[in-house]
């Protein structure tokens, strides 16, 4: 058995040998565990791999020291990490026990993209953990709050600040679409953020913007990427350290390059309107129906034809995601078909990756964003706006 690792991102290639190898299961995640459906299947031997490859994204910390022991750990004593015997191998029955789920349900998306203030805070000195402020102002506040300055007046430890509107493409017309690859990469290494880092992204209050920047991350090449569960407000209710003044980091290293289909264009999306593809609008209601006022001058509210209304604001409470559970009762109530491709929109693609984080969680895997979003579409000459 071979089995390599960068960080959270493992693969297990079994050669006569069907297991599942562990480090520690983490209690904060017992619920959040889940198997993607069809992937695994149960033996009286272990976990028996679907295909030769199985991917576990950060299954329950298993780190590159653990990963070399992995094909030798069948018989490890009690490890003083989790007091689970035997600690490594674990076989379907015990793995059931321990993650509280079936191993024949849906994904390991919850558990890969959120993790918990405790997760980070038991990481912090790892060279490869980089946390990211990815904080906006909030819409329509005046005056503007002033996020940078908030960070740099209080931030998790080491965290560096992400700023949405400076990295996005001011070349465009549109507020925060994105900027070429070589723009994008060259802006992560003078923030020290290196494309195989560890990265957890958060913000200071509610989820509105981290996503976005999850999203851009993962879209120009980072593998291992999070957001973090109820953001600063939750890092200081556990009681964690903060600390504040400008963070420099050792710069890093970040070769960008866009993921085909991450991304739809306003020429894509016309395509994907006249074959009746699923499209999610972020936007608060009465933007969305026609009925209240877009705060952009000079843009008609409303919405796409075949356009389904999902407000970001419905997708968390007390700044938490929901649970995949919820996510997909929300989802079917609003007739979405996790199956099928699903395109997110919003004002100016920002809120758009909430829904798209959403969609993830709830176990949908045909994701793109319309970058563009409402600012792009509602200034064409040549779209149909509805209203209701």
């Amino acid at each position: 058995m071979q089995l390599g690792s960068l960080y959270g991102n493992v693969e297990i290639r079994a050669k006569g040998k069907r297991f599942i190898c562990l480090r520690r299961i983490c209690s904060d995640f017992l619920h959040a565990f889940t198997l993607r459906q069809g992937r695994y299947r149960t033996t009286g031997a272990g976990v028996e791999p679907a295909g030769d490859v199985v991917e576990l994204q950060r299954v329950c910390g298993l780190d590159r020291e653990h990963a070399e022991e992995a094909g030798d750990c069948q018989h490890q004593p009690e490890c003083a990490c989790c007091k689970s015997t035997p600690h490594h191998v674990l076989s379907p029955m015990r793995l059931r026990i321990l993650l509280k789920v079936n191993l024949l349900a849906a994904n390991l998306s919850f558990m890969n993209l959120i993790v918990s203030t405790q997760w980070v805070a038991d990481r912090l000195g790892d060279r490869k953990l980089v946390l990211v402020d990815a904080t906006m102002p909030p819409v329509g506040v005046t005056p503007p709050v002033d996020t940078r300055g908030r960070y740099v007046a209080e931030h998790l430890p080491g965290a560096v600040f992400f700023s949405i509107d400076d990295l996005s493409d001011h070349s465009s017309g549109l507020p925060h679409t994105l900027p070429s690859a070589e723009s994008f990469g060259a802006s992560m290494e003078a923030l020290s953020i290196g494309k195989d880092d560890t990265i957890v992204v958060y913000e200071q209050v509610g989820v509105f913007s981290a996503p976005r920047a999850v999203w851009m991350l993962r879209s120009f090449g980072a593998k291992d990427v999070h957001l973090l569960d109820g953001g600063l407000s939750a890092w200081k209710a556990a009681g964690l350290p903060t600390e504040s003044g400008e963070v420099t980091r050792e710069r890093a290293s970040f070769t960008a390059e866009l993921k085909p289909g991450a991304m739809t264009t306003f020429a894509e999306l016309q395509g994907k309107i006249a074959r009746g593809e699923q499209i999610l609008d972020a936007r608060a209601k009465g933007r969305f129906d026609g009925t209240a006022p877009e705060p952009r001058a000079g843009l008609s509210s409303g919405h796409m034809p075949g356009a389904v209304n999902a407000p970001f604001m419905e997708l968390a409470v007390d700044g938490k995601m929901k649970s995949p559970e919820e996510l997909r009762e929300y989802f079917a109530a609003k007739e979405v078909d996790l199956s099928q491709p699903c395109t997110t929109s919003c004002g100016s693609g920002v809120t758009a990756a909430v829904v798209s984080l959403a969609l993830e969680l709830a176990g949908a895997e045909k994701l793109s964003l319309y970058d563009g979003s409402w600012a792009e579409y509602a200034s064409r000459p040549d779209t149909v706006i509805v209203k209701d």
